[in-house]
C-alpha cells in the first residue's frame, strides 16, 4: 500500500483501549473528522570497488544513503481530505563526488486535497 491509501477508520471501533501507535494513526477530531500522523526512516549502505570502471581511486569505505518521510493524513468529512508528506534525503559518509540527489533536506513527496 501507499502511504496515501491507508484507511485507520476501522481503529474508531475498537472496543478496548487504543495503544500508542493506533492514538496516532486515528485521532479523533468531530463526527467524522481525524487525523492520522506517520512516519518511515529507510537506510541504505552503498559500496563501490571499481568506480568509473576503475578510472578512479578505490575508496575504502562507502557511505550511508538515509531517507526521513513523514505525513499528515487530515480527514474532515466523508469527501474532504488533505494528505501532505514531505520527505528528506541525505547522505552521509561520502567525501569526494557529491552530487545533487546525493542531499535533499526537505521537500513535498506528496500533497493533494
Amino acid at each position: 500500500l501507499l502511504r496515501a491509501e491507508e484507511d485507520y477508520r476501522w481503529i474508531a471501533e475498537l472496543d478496548r483501549p487504543r495503544t500508542s501507535w493506533e492514538r496516532l494513526k486515528y485521532i479523533p477530531l468531530g463526527h467524522s473528522s481525524f487525523l492520522s500522523l506517520g512516519a518511515e526512516f529507510r537506510e541504505l549502505y552503498e559500496y563501490y570497488s571499481a568506480r568509473n570502471w576503475g578510472a578512479e581511486p578505490t575508496d575504502s569505505n562507502g557511505y550511508f544513503l538515509h531517507r526521513f518521510m513523514f505525513h499528515v493524513d487530515a480527514h474532515w468529512s466523508e469527501r474532504g481530505r488533505v494528505f501532505v508528506q514531505l520527505k528528506s534525503g541525505l547522505l552521509t559518509g561520502k567525501d569526494i563526488g557529491l552530487s545533487p540527489p546525493d542531499r535533499d533536506d526537505l521537500d513535498f513527496h506528496q500533497l493533494f486535497m
